[in-house]
């Protein structure tokens, strides 16, 4: 009888040990710096995980001001620094084209730029962090599969809130301190779309009935739109392919004709913005820092008047010649 009341104490003594244990370990929860709802068990759970993987606001920091410092090389302007950039391109271009640009300009802007795509790559999305975007449209250079492209770009654009919304092709070389000079001229809580022709005359379409005329910036080349433009622009995302299939015109004329036509902003052109349909001979070491985007075509042999970093096989596109004219100090032009 005495060892089974010995007993019984002692299971008291645990019992009230354990109550004492949990009731400090509750009073210490709720007044750390985390507020919950005494009932809600989900909200507590969810206070408990982000207590335990809640990185310091040092680390946040670090990183931000890492990127800012690397952007703020080339404007002082923090605004400018608020930029998305996208560049178009298909799976089968992922090693001849896209490589080139992860060498160069990428690296100087990598966490701006997001490639839209047509399929996975491993090794792509490793080597741009995962700034590989995968759509579902076309492989082809077909009008449709083009537009769906435009339409994901601009989806991306809605993913990541910035001043300024810039396309470029995965053929263009992009020179950033430029693209900077250029943009500061513009306030983006204005109106303003920004790239260069490709055609002397405007279009005429015929849609909803009524023929309309409007310019169009190349894509081969890049544009740029404002925040405030690309505000305007959202509503018409989502029938994106619908507009182009119905005006018969690629995802470059599409655009135009949504921004110059539907919404009444009128093409602000740069004559610095280049695409593989011009003759880019013109360009050289004495007015390459000039440009904001070149280009290049194999087929026709078309590349700036500069020769290749090393050798041609090395650098093919001349990518790597032009960034180490216009930024010698980079890692890529010193190893």
């Amino acid at each position: 009888m005495n060892e089974r009341r010995k007993f019984i104490e002692k299971c008291y003594i645990f019992l009230l040990f354990t109550l004492i244990i949990g009731l400090m370990t509750t009073i210490n929860f709720y007044t750390s710096s985390i507020s919950v709802h005494v009932y809600n068990f989900s909200k507590i759970q969810e206070a408990i995980i982000f207590k335990q993987v809640k990185l310091s606001p040092y680390s946040f920091k670090s990183k931000n001001s890492t990127e800012l410092d690397q952007c703020l090389k080339f404007s002082p302007d923090k605004q400018l620094c608020n930029i998305t950039i996208t560049v178009k391109t298909t799976k089968s271009n992922h090693q001849k084209k896209l490589k080139p640009i992860i060498q160069t300009w990428f690296t100087q802007l990598a966490s701006k730029v997001y490639f839209i795509s047509d399929e996975e790559d491993l090794e792509i999305s490793r080597l741009t962090k995962n700034h590989l975007i995968h759509t579902k449209c076309g492989k082809n250079h077909f009008r449709e599969s083009l537009s769906c492209k435009l339409k994901e770009e601009l989806k991306q654009f809605l993913h990541h809130p910035s001043n300024w919304y810039c396309h470029f092709d995965d053929d263009n070389y992009l020179n950033i301190q430029r693209l900077f000079d250029v943009l500061k001229n513009y306030d983006y809580r204005l109106d303003w779309y920004i790239g260069k022709k490709s055609i002397g005359h405007k279009l005429s379409v015929l849609y909803k009935n009524k023929v309309y005329q409007f310019s169009f910036a190349t894509g081969g080349a890049g544009f740029c739109l404002s925040n405030s433009l690309f505000n305007k622009l959202t509503s018409y995302i989502e029938d994106f392919v619908n507009i182009s299939n119905s005006i018969g015109l690629p995802d470059d004329c599409s655009i135009g004709f949504i921004i110059e036509s539907l919404i009444g902003v009128s093409l602000t052109e740069n004559q610095d913005f280049h695409s593989h349909l011009e003759y880019l001979g013109l360009y050289n070491s004495n007015n390459l820092k000039s440009q904001v985007s070149l280009s290049y075509n194999f087929e026709t042999y078309n590349f700036v008047n500069i020769s290749p970093f090393r050798n041609a096989i090395e650098d093919p596109t001349k990518f790597k010649s032009i960034h180490c004219l216009l930024y010698t100090k980079e890692s890529v032009c010193t190893t």
